[in-house]
């Protein structure tokens, strides 16, 4: 945030940032091969992201890591 604030010369777009904490949140995975989940106080299946482009949109596709090793 603060390297977008240096660079935005204080026109911020939110919506931008909030766009970028979601792509990140979404290929930074904290888990444990082992038990194929993530850590934390929710342990939910590891899943790792495919992005692509349609038209003006960017698409998300999931990949659980217990499907990937299955392949």
């Amino acid at each position: 945030m603060d390297w977008y604030k240096s660079v935005s010369h204080g026109e911020q777009n939110i919506k931008l940032f909030d766009c970028v904490k979601f792509v990140l949140s979404k290929n930074i995975v904290h888990g444990d091969a082992l038990t194929l989940k993530t850590v934390g106080d929710i342990e939910e299946p590891i899943v790792f992201s495919e992005w692509s482009f349609t038209q003006n949109m960017v698409k998300r596709r999931g990949f659980s890591f217990d499907e990937l090793l299955k392949k």
